[in-house]
């Protein structure tokens, strides 16, 4: 027997019907309530996974930070967020400070951008930086610069797509150079990454 409600158009022919599922997940009663008020164009219907529809806006998953000040050195290394959380921004994507990575929780095609503003004053030219993006803690992308002075300001940055499950999958920022001593990660240098499909 098929389960459906059928309504038939106030004039005219046609109608419109809501059909139920065959069964549901382990044969639940599932009950939807209905938004209050109509939405306003191009919205869409959300659920807040206990049953309650609404008109929104739909949303991206996404995530940004600042990076933290810090150094690195010629082997590749993490870099940290920003102690300050005014500017980040996030829906979606679980910032992880702890472990300095972001971790998606809604399965999807990242497009993926850190963003390396690097100095260095311990001498020599034509250094080369490095910024890496790992995906599982393994190296998944990188971009290379260079820099030709002793204390130059300068930035390098790295843009990739990834597949991400949203169920454990996570990114990283890394940076090496291959210098002598310390190159300094500026605190302006950031990590960005949204949903693309």
């Amino acid at each position: 027997m098929t389960a459906k409600i059928k309504l038939n158009s106030a004039s005219g022919g046609g109608s419109v019907s809501l059909k139920a599922p065959s069964t549901t997940t382990s044969n639940a009663a599932v009950e939807l309530q209905l938004p209050v008020a109509d939405g306003t164009a191009s919205q869409s219907i959300i659920t807040d996974a206990s049953g309650n529809l609404s008109f929104a806006t739909p949303k991206l998953p996404h995530a940004f930070v600042f990076m933290d000040s810090q150094y690195f050195t010629t082997s590749a290394t993490k870099i940290g967020f920003n102690t300050s959380t005014t500017n980040d921004q996030s829906f979606g994507v679980t910032i992880d400070r702890t472990n300095k990575r972001f971790t998606p929780t809604i399965g999807g095609v990242y497009q993926v951008m850190t963003s390396l503003q690097h100095s260095y004053s311990s001498g020599g030219s034509n250094i080369r930086f490095i910024v890496f993006q790992y995906k599982n803690g393994a190296e998944f992308a990188y971009q290379t610069g260079h820099t030709n002075t002793s204390g130059q300001v300068d930035s390098v940055t790295c843009l990739s797509v990834m597949s991400l499950n949203g169920s454990g999958d996570y990114v990283e920022f890394y940076a090496k150079h291959n210098g002598s001593g310390n190159g300094v990660c500026g605190n302006n240098s950031t990590f960005y990454i949204t949903r693309i499909g």
